[in-house]
């Protein structure tokens, strides 16, 4: 079958404004998959609201215990109302680069029907979302790091769960701060250099969104609730549902 980069070339290939990083790329069968992991999240998490629902009915639970539950219950059924409002993209990322360097790369895929493909201009803007002051887009300005994004919308607020920080980069990647820096340094693949500050000087680049997820749990019996918010979270990345989810 037609491969991506031959359907570029009938397309004439890429003007000068093409911003090849923001480039979203969409397939049927990928969008059902995600739909279905989607599904299936909410079915297990609706399993466990009813199980803790009859572990109520049977007033076996001491008074502390039956409160517990019930505001774990609350937040789970908030889970499953966000992810049922959530539709799955079906988003693939891949990777763009001049034609002649793309042709026969890992993501020139063979075609299928329906795919589609969207090249954006160059964005001014980078997103700050979730857990901070002032969430917003910023301006974007060339060579600063999350670092700078996050002062100016005035820092994560104090329920912020800093260490599970996420950049979204424009072509749907993502880049974690449990991934990033373990030892506090970082390589930067644009200087090529060793840099120091982990996560928070990881560079951004237009298009980018950086994400600070809230804290779930404060107490230790919540602390299965946060088990499910990262599920929720990793999954709305795949499926290309954060705006819904953050």
């Amino acid at each position: 079958g037609e491969r991506l980069s031959s359907a570029l070339e009938r397309a004439g290939g890429f003007t000068e404004y093409a911003y090849l990083k923001g480039a979203f790329f969409t397939r049927e069968s990928a969008r059902r998959a995600q739909q279905e992991r989607l599904k299936g999240f909410i079915d297990r998490l609706e399993a466990d609201i009813l199980r803790a629902q009859i572990k109520l009915a049977e007033g076996s639970l001491s008074e502390d215990a039956a409160k517990a539950v019930k505001q774990s219950l609350t937040a789970k059924r908030e889970l499953v109302r966000k992810t049922k409002a959530s539709q799955a993209t079906g988003r693939v990322v891949i990777v763009l680069d001049s034609l002649d360097k793309f042709k026969g790369s890992k993501y020139d895929l063979e075609l299928e029907d329906g795919d589609t493909l969207t090249i954006p201009p160059v964005p001014g803007t980078v997103n700050v979302m979730g857990s901070v002051y002032n969430p917003t887009s910023i301006v974007y300005t060339q060579g600063k790091r999350v670092d700078f994004y996050l002062n100016k919308v005035g820092g994560p607020t104090p329920d912020a769960e800093k260490g599970e920080m996420y950049i979204v980069k424009a072509d749907g990647s993502i880049i974690s701060k449990t991934q990033k820096g373990k030892f506090g340094i970082l390589w930067d693949t644009e200087e090529n250099r060793w840099v120091s500050g982990g996560f928070m000087s990881a560079r951004i680049e237009p298009g980018d969104s950086i994400l600070v997820p809230s804290k779930v749990t404060r107490f230790v019996w919540k602390r299965e609730i946060k088990d499910w918010t990262t599920i929720l979270y990793q999954l709305a990345i795949t499926a290309g549902t954060i705006a819904v989810l953050y």
